[in-house]
């Protein structure tokens, strides 16, 4: 739904918002978040995941914000310095990459 980033903690993804489109309650998601360039958005130039976060149970057709640290700009964008100067435009993008539902079943996107 939508993606919050705090420039006090360091450009940090702060809050995610989801929408659970599935008929199950969601008890806990895991996000996995992509840095490339804006001009070259299929070259991956970082990624990584969160662990797994629980959640007030959502239920089917309902919305909730997550706060949680997703990933900090400041601590990844180190290797594209050059000469002391960070160039271009770099998009941070963040997808949920597991879902467990209350009662035991779990999804998983693929790579």
């Amino acid at each position: 739904i939508n993606i919050t980033g705090d420039a006090a903690k360091g450009l940090t993804i702060t809050k995610v918002g989801l929408q659970n489109n599935s008929a199950k309650t969601i008890s806990a998601v895991k996000f996995r978040w992509f840095l490339f360039r804006q001009d070259a958005p299929k070259k991956i130039l970082n990624k990584g995941e969160t662990s797994v976060i629980g959640l007030e149970d959502l239920p089917a057709g309902s919305e909730q914000v997550v706060e949680y640290p997703i990933v900090t700009f400041a601590s990844i964008y180190q290797p594209f310095v050059k000469d002391n100067k960070l160039t271009g435009k770099f998009v941070i993008e963040v997808a949920v990459s597991e879902i467990q539902y209350a009662g035991g079943a779990s999804w998983k996107r693929g790579e």
